[in-house]
């Protein structure tokens, strides 16, 4: 789960160096712009929750109404607990976000609101070099224990709370930076472990190396939001 967020961060590096170009251009834009501000904004992003767009709306000066769609998924290789998965991650979210500005300006902000995490993880056990699968610190050959599956899931509607910089919905007509960072606050998720195997011992086996992971992902109090995007104001 860790090497996820590391994946993300590294990920969105590279639009924050597309997104510095985007600010030169729309200060340019910005400054040649005489439309009517009609107060509402979008943009595309890419960070820890995936790939998505948003939509807001200025409440009033120091005030904005935001929603978020996000959606990613990708494939890997990851250990966990002693047990190697192919972990298939569905990243799906959406966020209704409320952006206060101290002094009514467009650029940082403090956000809060709620965010509803579909996103799970999915995971197949895969033996090792001698065809073996530990469980519960037992090694299982893969016909004794068929099939083992893991599944991670997320609390679904949760309080966000973070930091970010930019105002779509604000300023002239045009394109502009913005950058979130916070967090999904007690986001411990469950974990389920099952095997189709039926052999002498692994069904308990199997409970016990379920505990021991939920253990782990207990300590997951928080699900870290870093998230780069390109917005425009009509």
């Amino acid at each position: 789960m860790q090497k996820f967020f590391k994946t993300a961060a590294s990920t969105t590096s590279t639009l924050l160096l597309i997104s510095t170009a985007v600010v030169a251009v729309s200060t340019s834009a910005q400054a040649d712009n005489s439309s009517a501000d009609t107060g509402y904004g979008a943009g595309i992003h890419i960070g820890s929750l995936g790939v998505g767009v948003d939509g807001s709306y200025r409440v009033n000066p120091n005030f904005d109404a935001r929603l978020g769609l996000n959606s990613f998924t990708y494939s890997r290789d990851q250990r966990q607990d002693g047990i190697n998965y192919n972990v298939h991650a569905h990243l799906k979210s959406i966020a209704l976000l409320g952006d206060f500005y101290a002094n009514g300006g467009n650029g940082f902000h403090f956000t809060g609101g709620l965010v509803d995490n579909e996103s799970n993880f999915d995971g197949t056990a895969q033996p090792d070099s001698n065809n073996s699968i530990l469980i519960n610190g037992k090694p299982y050959t893969s016909a004794e224990a068929g099939v083992v599956a893991g599944n991670v899931r997320f609390p679904r509607v949760e309080p966000y709370v973070g930091i970010g910089f930019g105002r779509p919905s604000s300023g002239a007509s045009g394109l502009s930076f913005t950058a979130d960072f916070g967090a999904i606050l007690a986001s411990k998720p469950s974990y389920t472990l099952t095997a189709t195997g039926s052999v002498p011992g692994l069904a308990t086996d199997v409970a016990a190396q379920q505990a021991t992971t939920q253990q782990s992902l207990n300590r997951l109090t928080v699900y870290p939001v870093i998230q780069f995007g390109i917005g425009y104001h009509f």
